[in-house]
């Protein structure tokens, strides 16, 4: 469809004829190729703009959650990263973090 359209627009503004039209295409391989392509990867363009369309007030929302959550999660981590660090075992670095929140 797009190579049609493509021919015909070229074609009434060079004025050349379809034989001229069809000598050139032949004669630039890679841009057919590229135009080919293009042309396959149409449907499934359409359809990730689709899906991004559908995705986009997720992303919003999630991003909310994480400015929301983001400080109390890097708050948690540096409880444990410090027991952690002062040789205290896993399993006490928890403890200690659930002690922070109240058990």
């Amino acid at each position: 469809m797009l190579k049609h359209l493509l021919i015909n627009v070229i074609g009434h503004v060079s004025g050349l004829s379809d034989g001229q039209l069809e000598q050139i295409e032949q004669s630039l391989p890679a841009t057919k190729a590229l135009i080919d392509l293009l042309n396959k990867a149409h449907p499934i363009i359409e359809h990730a703009q689709a899906l991004y369309n559908e995705a986009q007030p997720l992303i919003d929302e999630a991003r909310k959650e994480w400015q929301t959550v983001g400080p109390v999660a890097q708050i948690l981590l540096d409880v444990i990263s410090h027991h952690l660090n002062k040789g205290s075992s896993p399993a006490e670095a928890a403890e200690a973090v659930r002690a922070a929140l109240g058990g």
